[in-house]
């Protein structure tokens, strides 16, 4: 006798062959509901939510009409007996391969990802009839199809199949117009046929529809395969870190071939100490696009990757140091955000042991102290490092045996080939003599030249000569053929830039050099300038035209070190202090509340830090992904924000970091969230309101409890409930004590803990806090546990589930499922354990809750061992492996436990 179910698609039930026919109404909801959650004990107020869509009859009618129904379902079914009764509800026990979902899940987890697809009929459940149980369980299986829908069709690119796949890429870009990855694997697969032009078409359509539609510009992953088009290399879309590529794009490299030689031979020679170069120079010689250069050339000596970081030591609102650098170089080598070290020593060790038996080139640019190097040197001679700076850091020659190449201007014939490629052949061909003068003009000094060229190629008859007397003007130049003054034609060449431009570019260019922070998206561009997108989409286009400003990825703007100066230096001089000032808030208001909007999807509780300001241009997201990448992606950005607002005494200084918090939750980048809190904490103690100190000092605490700082978390947390007691904040007073409670069970001090929490709990029921107490309730648990008092830990994290019951904040329920199998576990029942962690897991994966999915698997395969399934533990801690970068720490630590076992 065999027994065949079917969710994937119209509801399916076959006895020997034979179909079973299903009643219409809610016992089929019943039984869809029940496999779609096959083999977990279903909650009685579930269904009924599920059967009557969400606005049930009374509690006893509805109840009784339940069993009702399951009887009528186990008539129907007759001798398919899968509808069991459970203690709090009813589960579908179905007997193993019987339910296509499950036959789905399996081979997708195995990679067989075609074979998996091919088991769909069609829309899940077309023929069952419930909006909540489509929206609750039935939305996140069509997103669970896409997502192997994405990773059978990597496999297929990955198999050379690309021209086959476009068809099928048109129509699912066409039915999901801003799903980013399928628009990643349509650029890829058109680039992989041959078809550059559509490759980038494709690109320009996504871009302009996110830009429209959600004023946004693309992620990552999608700016990286458009660079990879333009430049002609193969693309590819890779897990972030295995194989880093980070150099960024640079202008057509002209000259200076006996250099690049030296270098590339240098740095690629097998010798017994890791190779490294020095190249100096003055500003705007063209030190970061030799050395850009040289890095591309050597890709293939160097397969394992290319680690890069401008660390902007001359641009002091944005400069970086090495302990920036680190955790940045570790997450693009594997290394999951939560398991980067706190400590330095810990992070540079971490580092050298990830380059071992590996070649990779790091590129540092804009290096201003030798210290930075030092920490960012590998220790394999196999990799190679390569420094540009202005200065000649003798102690990086003499200590560590850098070889030093100091840059000098290009050589006549090489200007003439730079200018050449700017602005024809043919016009130099035209006017020889005016474009020699013209090299001479600029000193033959790259970044000058590239400025002269684009000024000159926006006309529409370049007349070489002209030009060159207007750089000539004042006789600012004619002492430059004789005194060699390279920064004077620097200056002549942005000056006639700049009067070229028209009056809203030329602001747009002066407010851009406050800008702190790598680059900007043209949505802080719009706050900046206090226009909308378009607005400001025009004026930063015209200054990209005119090589004043860099495009480097889609929607994201920079400019060089000296470019910044000069803008900074025209806006101190042609803009009122109100101007520059207001300027800079609307960018920091734009920061601060975009990053509330991000808090907002991705936590439940959130700090109240809105700058009051009008929320219009603050960005808002679709769902947790998209808030999570602009996180991401904006990190170094808002750091230098927050450093440039403490350093102007703007409020934002405490706001922004603040703001952001939820993230830092999440992310567990503490080399990041813990210099941001503590500027933030120094800047809220000049501020005469007691609750913004509280508010700041609860955010720096918890996240010092998070990095494992227990001695400086406790300390801080008891200047938080000093504040909250002297304001009388009791809802506050009783949070801050679960939040001190949980850094003393991190201790192993859980009864000191136990009695904080009792009194916690009193005071959020006594001032009605629901969601509080059940946090309170959720640390209790694990205190009790920690204590040896398994079944009140159980009875207490019950209730705390209860308690959020129908949240929308998936963390927190993970959290709170997680902490609930710990306290079955430690009251001895484990088989309720495993199913609570699976449960937790399933969530945090939702979630992309790292630090919960981490958790779950390793106390889910602890447990099992436990239980004497050792090959469940060993098939839960192999299938978490896949789930994670090779060389990540916790991959480190899931291998570990698997030679245990």
């Amino acid at each position: 006798m065999s027994v065949e179910l079917g969710v994937l698609g119209p509801l399916e039930v076959r006895f020997d062959g034979r179909a079973v026919p299903v009643p219409a109404g809610r016992a089929r909801v019943l039984l869809a509901g029940l496999l779609l959650r096959a083999d977990q004990v279903v909650p009685v107020d579930v269904l009924v939510d599920w059967l009557w869509d969400g606005a049930p009859p009374n509690a006893s009618r509805a109840r009784a009409t339940l069993h009702m129904v399951v009887r009528r379902l186990r008539q129907a079914l007759g001798p398919v007996e899968i509808v069991r009764t459970a203690t709090g509800g009813y589960v579908a026990a179905v007997p193993p391969g019987s339910l296509d979902l499950h036959r789905y899940r399996d081979l997708a987890e195995r990679g067989r990802y075609a074979e998996a697809l091919a088991l769909w009929r069609g829309e899940p459940l077309s023929d069952v009839r419930s909006a909540s149980l489509h929206r609750v369980e039935v939305a996140p299986l069509l997103d669970e199809r896409l997502v192997v829908t994405e990773k059978r069709i990597d496999a297929d690119l990955d198999a050379g199949r690309s021209l086959d796949v476009v068809p099928e890429l048109r129509v699912l870009t066409a039915r999901f117009p801003l799903h980013e990855r399928f628009w990643g694997q349509l650029v890829r697969a058109l680039h992989g046929a041959g078809q550059q032009a559509e490759a980038l078409a494709a690109y320009e359509t996504v871009r302009a529809r996110l830009a429209d539609e959600l004023g946004i510009d693309p992620g990552r992953a999608l700016r990286e395969l458009q660079a990879g088009v333009l430049t002609g290399r193969a693309v590819r879309e890779r897990p972030i870190g295995v194989v880093p590529r980070q150099l960024p794009p640079v202008p057509e490299f002209v000259g200076r071939a006996d250099v690049v030689a030296e270098l590339t031979a240098l740095l690629s020679a097998d010798d017994a100490r890791v190779p490294l170069t020095l190249i100096s120079g003055a500003p705007g010689i063209g030190k970061t696009a030799l050395a850009v250069h040289v890095a591309r050339l050597l890709r293939d000596a160097f397969p394992d990757g290319q680690l890069f970081a401008d660390l902007r030591s001359y641009s002091p609102s944005s400069a970086v140091t090495a302990a920036v650098v680190l955790p940045r170089f570790l997450r693009a080598l594997g290394i999951a955000a939560e398991d980067v070290p706190g400590d330095p020593e810990e992070q540079v060790s971490l580092y050298r042991s990830l380059l071992a038996d590996r070649r990779v080139l790091v590129l540092l640019d804009n290096v201003r102290r030798v210290e930075d190097v030092r920490l960012l040197l590998p220790e394999d001679p196999r990799c190679a490092v390569l420094v540009t700076s202005r200065e000649g850091l003798p102690e990086l020659v003499d200590g560590h045996g850098a070889r030093s190449f100091v840059i000098e201007p290009l050589r006549p014939h090489e200007s003439l080939a730079l200018l050449g490629g700017v602005l024809g052949v043919d016009v130099l061909d035209a006017a020889p003599e005016a474009a020699a003068d013209l090299a001479v003009t600029c000193a033959h000094w790259p970044l000058a030249l590239r400025i002269a060229g684009a000024h000159l190629a926006g006309r529409a008859a370049p007349d070489l000569a002209r030009y060159v007397g207007e750089l000539r003007g004042e006789d600012r130049l004619d002492a430059l053929a004789i005194e060699g003054d390279e920064q004077l034609a620097m200056r002549a060449a942005f000056d006639s830039s700049y009067v070229g431009l028209d009056a809203d570019a030329r602001a747009a260019f002066r407010l851009l050099g406050l800008v702190p922070g790598d680059d900007i998206a043209i949505a802080a561009v719009a706050a900046l300038l206090g226009c909308d997108v378009a607005g400001a989409r025009r004026s930063v286009s015209t200054l990209v035209t005119a090589n004043l400003v860099r495009q480097p990825a889609a929607g994201r703007f920079t400019s060089h070190d000296l470019l910044r100066e000069y803008a900074a230096a025209k806006s101190l001089a042609e803009d009122d202090e109100e101007t520059r000032s207001e300027a800079m808030r609307r960018l920091l208001d734009f920061y601060t509340d975009t990053a509330l909007n991000a808090t907002a999807l991705l936590r439940s509780l959130r700090p109240d830090v809105s700058t009051g300001a009008s929320r219009e241009r603050a960005l808002e997201f679709a769902d947790r992904r998209q808030a999570l990448e602009w996180c991401e992606v904006e990190q170094a950005n808002l750091a230098a924000a927050t450093r440039w607002a403490a350093g102007a005494g703007f409020e934002h200084a405490w706001r922004l970091p603040v703001a952001q918090w939820a993230f830092f939750d999440i992310a567990k980048r503490f080399t990041e969230s813990v210099p941001a809190l503590e500027i933030a904490m120094a800047a809220a103690r000049t501020v005469e309101d007691p609750d913004v100190r509280s508010v700041t000092a609860q955010a720096l605490a918890m996240t010092y409890s998070d990095a494992e700082r227990y001695d400086d978390a406790i300390a801080v947390h008891r200047q938080v409930l000093d504040f909250r007691r002297a304001a009388g904040d009791r809802r506050r007073e009783g949070l801050t004590l679960n939040a001190l409670a949980i850094c003393h069970i991190r201790q192993g001090e859980s009864a000191k803990a136990i009695g904080m929490l009792e009194e916690s709990r009193r005071i959020l029921v006594e001032v009605g806090e629901r969601h509080g107490e059940a946090i309170t309730l959720n640390t209790l648990s694990s205190a009790l546990a920690a204590g040896g008092r398994g079944e009140e830990a159980v009875a207490a994290s019950l209730e705390a589930l209860r308690l959020v019951e129908g949240t929308e904040d998936p963390v927190v329920t993970g959290r709170f499922l997680d902490n609930y199998g710990n306290a079955l576990a430690a009251a001895g029942r484990t088989d309720e354990a495993v199913e609570a962690y699976r449960q937790a897991l399933a969530t945090a994966v939702e979630a992309r809750d790292h630090t919960t999915e981490a958790a779950a698997l390793d106390n889910l395969a602890r447990t099992l061992a436990a239980m004497g399934d050792v090959a469940g533990a060993r098939e839960s801690l192999t299938a978490a492996l896949a789930l994670w970068p090779a060389t990540s720490a916790v991959a480190n630590r899931i291998r570990a436990r698997l030679k245990e076992l």
